[in-house]
């Protein structure tokens, strides 16, 4: 995922990306998380096992200003489209490559999201286990996503080195890197103030008592009561101004010698009320809190909000019909990104990209003959 969703950041800011696809099952690309990450491209099929289909390859990387590889290096090598080789054609190239892990004994091993949040540490994390709970699971693909962002950015950084100094360059992501930037406040103490890094409870519910997870008469309430100032309007919404005077919370280094006891009080408390209800009331407050929606993902699509600040776009794809995906994440008042249209079929554009680098169709129509290239697939091929 790494790979597609670091270029698709690139084409949402502008970029022309085009994705080689390989003579392979469509299917994959017809699945949930590749049409999550590759809105706004165009495909070509090139079979890069054939010399003819490499010469296509070679064409288009002659004129382009980055490759960017999510494959191991190793296979990169067997195919001839590690960095070297597509250097030698294109000197001044980018060459982006995001992989599983770090150079060392790991380095062409396979990797995916969670076994990456694995080894950073994030399931440990994020499972509370340093008190009693077990690894998690996450479905949010922290790592796949993120290696994706810092290809992103890392290519960026290059074409302005570039734009400078003439010269291309290597960049190197990984899923490793990706947790490890993820987990790192969770990871690592404040640098010299002796006090201990806070820490998930084994409930997964929070990491004090005043950040935390609170079950409601109907659902459940995020509270994160995280100054002293959200304390004093977090008793004054409850209506125990009792708790202020109460020496177990009357400071935040007692609250913290007390936590469970806090928990504890403030669990009876908001049982008592639904989260909507609660939400109304610590809001007017001034408590930062938010109501844990399971619904969210039901009715974030049809948000009018969401829809306005162009957060949910909607296109139609050729074979799926209506496609709703999230939108832009990022805004610029003078230069604002868009997003080009739904993910490609495989082999979607072929003649169209083969016929901008110079391709007669009777050229073309040779290629396809001898299977160095190929037209759209659809999932039914």
């Amino acid at each position: 995922v790494a790979g597609p969703f670091g270029t698709q950041v690139l084409g949402d800011l502008g970029a022309t990306v085009i994705k080689v696809n390989a003579l392979r099952d469509p299917w994959w690309h017809c699945t949930h998380i590749a049409m999550g990450a590759n809105r706004g491209k165009r495909s070509i099929g090139i079979n890069l096992k054939t010399a003819a289909g490499m010469a296509v390859l070679h064409r288009l990387v002659e004129r382009a200003d980055v490759v960017h590889s999510n494959m191991r290096y190793k296979a990169a090598l067997r195919l001839g489209v590690d960095e070297v080789s597509m250097r030698a054609i294109n000197p001044a190239l980018i060459y982006c490559h995001t992989r599983g892990f770090e150079d060392g004994p790991r380095s062409d091993s396979p990797a995916n999201d969670q076994t990456g949040n694995a080894l950073s540490g994030t399931q440990y994390e994020d499972g509370g286990m340093s008190d009693g709970g077990v690894p998690f699971w996450s479905l949010t693909s922290m790592g796949d996503t993120g290696n994706g962002f810092l290809s992103a950015i890392g290519v960026i950084q290059a074409l302005y080195h570039r734009r400078r100094t003439g010269i291309g360059q290597r960049v190197d992501t990984s899923i490793i890197n990706a947790g490890m930037l993820t987990t790192s406040y969770a990871a690592l103490d404040a640098d010299g103030n002796g006090l201990p890094r806070p820490r998930l409870d084994g409930m997964q519910r929070g990491i004090s008592a005043l950040y935390r997870l609170y079950e409601t008469a109907d659902g459940w309430l995020c509270l994160a009561a995280v100054t002293e100032a959200h304390w004093h309007a977090l008793v004054g919404a409850l209506g125990h101004a009792e708790l202020s005077s109460d020496a177990r919370f009357a400071t935040p280094q007692s609250r913290s010698a007390n936590d469970p006891a806090l928990i504890a009080v403030l669990d009876g408390v908001f049982a008592a009320k639904s989260a909507s209800d609660w939400f109304s009331l610590l809001d007017e407050h001034g408590v930062p809190c938010e109501i844990s929606d399971e619904e969210f993902a039901d009715h974030f699509f049809d948000d009018a909000e969401m829809i306005a600040a162009r957060r949910v776009v909607t296109y139609d794809h050729p074979e799926l019909g209506r496609f709703d995906h999230a939108g832009l994440q990022i805004d610029f008042s003078d230069t604002p990104g868009r997003v080009w249209g739904p993910p490609p079929l495989v082999g979607q554009h072929t003649r169209e990209i083969m016929r901008e680098f110079g391709f007669a169709d009777d050229d073309i129509d040779a290629l396809c003959a001898e299977k160095a290239v190929f037209e759209t697939m659809s999932v039914n091929d």
